[in-house]
C-alpha cells in the first residue's frame, strides 16, 4: 500500500459564465430552461449530504483515520 502524501492531492476550480459570451449565443443560452433554482435550505442540505457522503467513503475514511493517529 502506498503512503498518503498531501502533495498527491490536486484540486482545480473553473468558473464558466455565459455573461462573457457574445450575442446571439448568450441570448440563446439565457432563454433555455436549464437553470437549477434551489431554496437556501435545499442548497444547505445538498452540501451537508455531499459532505457526509464523502466522509463515509471507505477509502477516504481509512486514510483520514490513519492521518489522525
Amino acid at each position: 500500500m502506498s503512503v498518503w502524501r498531501d502533495s498527491d492531492v490536486k484540486f482545480s476550480l473553473a468558473y464558466l459564465s455565459i455573461d462573457k459570451r457574445e450575442r446571439p449565443m448568450r441570448e440563446r443560452i439565457e432563454v433555455a430552461p436549464t437553470r437549477l433554482m434551489l431554496e437556501a435550505d435545499q442548497v444547505d442540505a445538498t452540501i451537508e449530504g455531499t459532505r457526509r457522503g464523502t466522509l463515509a467513503l471507505p477509502r477516504l475514511r481509512g486514510r483520514a483515520d490513519k492521518a489522525r493517529r
